[in-house]
């Protein structure tokens, strides 16, 4: 029985890697069983507003992703950022376990650095605009 709920689990829980961030919220919101965005939005811990946005195509922040990731129990970080691997972690060793934890730790730390490029990036155009225009006032 275990070995046949093991390849169920990997067959039912693996997704196509080409797929969208969109591709892979719908996808999740359907092993969910949930029927409206409103609920699936609720149950990962973002607003309706964010998920639709994100079904168009936008990206989320790093706030919102954390709440995803901590929202949903055992989800698999790298394939909701990637598609990559299996929508959750199976839980078969501890010692897995704690790598995946680590890979969790290391992917937020990597975010929340992106984060603060891209914040500092926008302060950065945001100062030359205000250079340009003082410049130009005189």
């Amino acid at each position: 029985m275990d070995i046949y709920f093991t390849i169920l689990y990997k067959i039912i829980f693996t997704m196509d890697t080409s797929s969208s961030f969109s591709d892979r919220l719908t996808y999740l919101q359907d092993l969910l069983e949930i029927d409206t965005g409103r609920s699936f939005a609720k149950k990962i811990g973002i607003t309706h507003g964010n998920l639709q946005s994100y079904k168009k195509g936008s990206q989320p922040r790093l706030d919102k992703l954390i709440n995803i990731l901590t929202s949903v129990e055992d989800l698999n970080p790298v394939w909701l950022l990637y598609g990559e691997g299996e929508v959750f972690i199976v839980k078969e060793k501890e010692e897995e376990k704690d790598n995946s934890d680590e890979i969790t730790s290391r992917l937020i730390s990597i975010i929340e650095s992106q984060q603060r490029t891209i914040e500092s990036q926008q302060n950065t155009c945001k100062d030359l605009l205000n250079q340009k225009e003082s410049l130009k006032n005189k």
